[in-house]
């Protein structure tokens, strides 16, 4: 699963949106780092697992004047949370109750172009994505901003080594955060018959994905990780997750 990690470099400026200073109501959590090209390129934003924090959701309507459509059918929002930005108190997935696949939702709007795709929905990604057409996801999106759960449970960490291969044909993965509201675990993984190497990654982790058509260039990223001036930890009370271990990985 190791090498499925690695980071590209796709030679194009990455933003933070959502919340940038610690203080009252200000933590990592419900920020993520994003290429700014995909979310120019993208007409709209489709966010799945929005609870209570929409502070990405209502950067981009703000800074982008782009509109924004969020769903979760676990809680109750207002029809119009913020200027540009439709709630429907419906979930992500395919023969689910209360939920619809994300290629309904973008039907259903009337959209025309390739839209971002924001996914955390508490370890129901892993059903989704192993079940989705992936092709037709990748034939209206920009990139996907992506949150994994349970990666310290052998069950869902191979479910991630399906989905990541399943994505790995249309996106480039270009941006890695651990979220240290979960914590971390030791991965032991056989290099050989003989030899095994260990590693400490989060039990939760933050990925964003580009479309490979929104890329000319893709290198493997060696810089550190996480990014000082764009990467936050999501609880503010402890370091950020040290994902070091990540330069270690041959693409």
């Amino acid at each position: 699963m190791i090498n499925l990690l690695k980071p590209f470099d796709i030679k194009q400026p990455k933003v933070r949106l959502g919340p940038k200073n610690f203080g009252a109501h200000e933590h990592g959590d419900g920020g993520y780092v994003t290429n700014e090209n995909i979310i120019k390129e993208s007409v709209a934003l489709f966010t799945y697992g929005v609870a209570n924090d929409i502070r990405y959701e209502e950067e981009y309507a703000r800074v982008y004047n782009k509109p924004g459509f969020l769903y979760d059918f676990t809680v109750s929002q207002p029809a119009a949370p913020a200027p540009g930005l439709i709630f429907k108190q419906e979930g992500l997935g395919i023969g689910v109750d209360k939920c619809k696949d994300f290629l309904d939702h973008y039907k259903e709007n009337n959209i025309k172009g390739d839209v971002l795709l924001k996914i955390d929905i508490e370890g129901a990604e892993y059903d989704y994505f192993t079940s989705v057409d992936i092709k037709a996801v990748a034939d209206v999106t920009t990139g996907i901003v992506l949150e994994v759960h349970n990666v310290h449970d052998p069950k869902y960490r191979d479910q991630l080594v399906t989905v990541l291969n399943k994505l790995k044909p249309y996106y480039f993965l270009t941006h890695i955060h651990g979220n240290n509201w979960g914590g971390t675990f030791d991965l032991i993984e056989r290099i050989n018959d003989s030899k095994f190497t260990g590693y400490s990654l989060p039990v939760v982790m933050e990925f964003t994905f580009v479309n490979k058509r929104y890329a000319n260039v893709a290198i493997p990223d060696n810089q550190k990780y996480p990014i000082a001036g764009l990467d936050m930890p999501n609880n503010a009370d402890r370091p950020d997750t040290n994902l070091d271990f990540l330069n270690d990985i041959e693409a």
